[in-house]
C-alpha cells in the first residue's frame, strides 16, 4: 500500500490486491540490510532501521525477550518504508519567533506522528548555521541522515553532527567539546532526556527538539516540567504531504 497526499492506494495485479509473501518481506528487510539482517540487530530491536538518505524503515515481526526486555525481531511480517524529504523555507514562518535580535529562544516543536517534526528540525539547522554554531545530535540518522560522513541533507555549514550518539550522550559530547550556540534533537521524552535538556540550559546553550502531541495547549496541561523548560512551541500539521505550521507561541507572553 502506497500512502502519499492523504492518500492510500493498493497495488493490484488484473484486478487482485498484490500480497506480499513471507519471502518477500524477508529478502526487502535482508536488502535494507545490506544482506547482513545481523549488522542491525541493534536498530531492528528497536523496531526500525534507518537507511542511506535518512528514510526510516518500519519493521512488525515476533519479538524475542531476553531478561524481560526485547533483544531482537524475528519472523518479520512487514515493512513500513517512510520516505524522507528535503523541504526548504518551510520553517520561514516562526524563524522570526525561534531567533529575535542575536538570541535564539529555547523551542519545541510539537505534532502528530509523521508531520514533519524532523523536515523542520532541518531547515531550522540550515537557517541557524548562518549566524551560530549548531550541533545537531542525530541519534536515529534522520536529520542530517549522514553517510560516509556526509550529510545526505543541507543542515548548514556551521553545523557539526553526533551520529548515533542517544540524545543524553550526545548532549554532554556537544557541550564538553563542540561549543554550540544550539543543540538540535529529535523525539524527547523521557526523564533522561529531561535531564539532559537541564544541563543545556545550565551552560548557557540554547536547545531546539520535538515531541509528539496534538496542540500546545495539551502539551501544556500533561507534560508540565518538560514544557517549562521552553521559551516558544511550534504546532505542526501536514498538508498534502507537506509539514505546515499551524501555530507558533511564545510561551513567556
Amino acid at each position: 500500500m502506497l500512502y502519499y497526499s492523504d492518500k492510500r492506494v493498493f497495488l493490484e495485479d488484473g484486478g487482485e490486491i498484490v500480497v506480499s509473501s513471507r519471502a518477500d518481506i524477508e529478502n526487502l528487510v535482508s536488502s535494507l540490510c545490506a544482506n547482513s539482517v545481523y549488522a542491525y540487530t541493534e536498530n531492528i530491536k528497536e523496531g526500525f532501521i534507518t537507511i542511506a538518505g535518512g528514510h526510516r524503515v518500519g519493521i512488525g515481526g515476533r519479538a524475542v525477550i531476553t531478561q524481560g526486555e526485547i533483544s531482537n525481531i524475528t519472523n518479520f511480517s512487514s515493512v513500513n518504508i517512510r520516505i524522507a524529504r528535503e523541504y526548504k523555507h518551510s520553517a520561514d514562518s516562526c524563524m522570526n519567533i525561534i531567533e529575535k535580535n542575536g538570541r535564539i529562544f529555547n523551542t519545541v516543536i510539537i505534532s502528530a506522528p509523521g508531520a514533519g517534526k524532523t523536515t523542520l528540525l532541518r531547515d531550522m539547522s540550515r537557517q541557524l548555521s548562518k549566524k551560530y554554531k549548531v550541533t545537531v545530535v542525530d541519534e536515529r540518522f534522520e536529520i542530517a541522515a549522514e553517510n560516509h560522513g556526509l550529510p545526505q541533507f543541507d543542515i548548514g555549514l556551521q553545523t557539526d553532527v553526533l551520529s548515533g550518539f542517544s540524545k543524553s550522550d550526545g548532549i554532554t559530547h556537544a557541550l564538553r567539546s563542540l561549543s554550540p550556540d544550539v543543540i538540535i534533537c529529535d523525539e524527547i521524552g523521557t526523564a533522561e532526556d529531561i535531564r539532559a535538556i537541564e544541563n543545556v540550559l545550565k551552560g548557557g546553550c540554547k536547545i531546539i527538539t520535538t515531541m509528539h502531541g496534538y496542540s500546545i495547549q495539551e502539551a501544556m496541561e500533561k507534560k508540565r516540567e518538560l514544557m517549562s523548560l521552553f521559551e516558544v512551541a511550534v504546532l505542526l500539521h501536514k498538508i498534502k504531504g507537506k509539514p505546515e505550521v499551524a501555530e507558533c507561541l511564545n510561551l513567556q507572553e
